[in-house]
């Protein structure tokens, strides 16, 4: 298994534990996070658990402190948390890449 493999076998693993953010605190300590976390001086804070990848951590090098934003991990994996999405709200589906999208 090659690193970028693994990097989304991670993810995937941190998306169905509850996690849905990762980003890297000025130290270099790369955490996952269940909430959106907010940047303040020296680290990544959030409400609710987090989970420090360490030895992990240099599978995120595209990660960086200065970053403005965490990594949304389900734009990563290509996950979409229908959850979110109002009842009643029209989507277009299609059973593959070769048929036409409809309502």
């Amino acid at each position: 298994m090659d690193k970028s493999q693994l990097r989304n076998d991670i993810m995937q693993f941190l998306y169905n534990e509850g996690f849905r953010f990762i980003a890297k605190d000025h130290n270099g300590w790369v955490r996952a996070f269940v909430r959106k976390p907010v940047k303040n001086k020296y680290a990544w804070i959030a409400n609710g658990y987090v989970r420090t990848l360490g030895e992990l951590s240099n599978l995120f090098n595209n990660i960086n402190w200065e970053d403005k934003e965490p990594l949304n991990i389900a734009i990563e994996i290509g996950a979409f948390d229908w959850s979110t999405v109002p009842d009643n709200t029209p989507v277009l589906v299609r059973n593959n890449v070769t048929e036409p999208w409809e309502y």
